[in-house]
């Protein structure tokens, strides 16, 4: 019976910790995504729930209040020049998730040597984001690092939506 109850305590508490903090919870931890033509989550698939505060410093769109963020990263190898994130958290018609105000920013580089691409949050607390860019090059890893404005926490939808964007007609 000691066996037993030694056995289920340690299950319960190996839950605890991998529930503790997302496994994509740093840049070199990053969770892979490999066709971005046009992929998108299960509904509430990823959360930063338990993430911790990463060393890389705020981006230009993050709100700055001094706490610590938590957020947590995806890469992906870009296919096309052209790319549309968005992050959909509790919101009244197809909810993503429960995260409140999510705010993200694109990377491009290693870890070490980030440079910020485009950088979106939630300003109108709608609790879902979307934006665009041009300016990806194929073969490229980029790097997202997602988070909820104030430390807020909760789970999301990720979609990511890499094309080619058609030229202006001339």
């Amino acid at each position: 019976m000691k066996k037993f109850c030694g056995s289920i305590t340690l299950i319960c508490f190996s839950c605890i910790v991998a529930w503790a903090q997302p496994a994509y919870d740093n840049c070199s931890t990053a969770f892979v995504l490999n066709d971005v033509a046009d992929y998108c989550s299960e509904i509430a698939e990823f959360t930063n729930i338990g993430a911790t505060d990463s060393d890389t410093p705020l981006p230009s769109c993050f709100p700055n209040v001094n706490e610590e963020d938590a957020d947590v990263w995806f890469t992906f190898v870009a296919e096309a020049n052209t790319v549309n994130i968005s992050v959909i958290g509790e919101t009244q018609i197809n909810g993503g998730g429960s995260l409140d105000n999510p705010q993200f920013t694109l990377y491009s580089g290693i870890c070490d040597d980030l440079i910020e691409e485009m950088c979106s949050n939630d300003s109108r607390g709608d609790n879902a984001i979307s934006s665009i860019t041009n300016e990806l090059t194929s073969g490229q890893t980029y790097y997202i690092r997602v988070d909820g404005a104030n430390a807020r926490t909760g789970s999301f939808e990720l979609c990511v939506n890499n094309f080619n964007q058609v030229a202006a007609p001339t």
